[in-house]
């Protein structure tokens, strides 16, 4: 499956200096984060939505990069889960992330919709199409 975002996309959240440090540690760990959160995104959607999309819906689009950036942030440092402390730098990411679950959340239960731009249906609505064999007979000359 293609990824719902890019690196930049993933770094306009973090510093690069962070996303550097934490390639230097572990090795190809943005695209992992990338690939293993579009892929969540992606499976708790595909119930609603026809997967992969043919053209990633923004909020989509930012709710991986959060997902992404969150777990990049966590690969390289445990500070993340002291969330009482002031002077915790990750708390914007972690108030990003809680939004971006939060979205997730709605879009996969249906209480918000996707505007498509390219027509796929939301699979929650009723479709019908009606399929029959061409007639044998020409009735239309009687």
């Amino acid at each position: 499956m293609p990824p719902y975002c890019l690196p930049r996309h993933v770094t306009d959240l973090i510093l690069a200096a962070v996303a550097t440090a934490a390639e230097q540690l572990n090795p190809g760990l943005v695209e992992r984060s990338i690939d293993d959160a579009t892929a969540e995104v992606a499976s708790l959607l595909a119930h609603r939505y026809r997967q992969p999309f043919r053209v990633v819906p923004e909020i989509v689009r930012w709710i991986v990069s959060v997902v992404a950036a969150w777990r990049v942030v966590g690969g390289i440092t445990s500070l993340m889960d002291t969330e009482a402390a002031s002077d915790n730098q990750w708390l914007p990411i972690q108030n990003q992330y809680k939004r971006a679950w939060d979205l997730l959340e709605q879009l996969a239960a249906g209480k918000i919709k996707l505007g498509l731009e390219d027509g796929d249906p939301d699979r929650e609505k009723a479709h019908v199409a009606v399929v029959a064999p061409k007639p044998i007979f020409d009735l239309s000359k009687y």
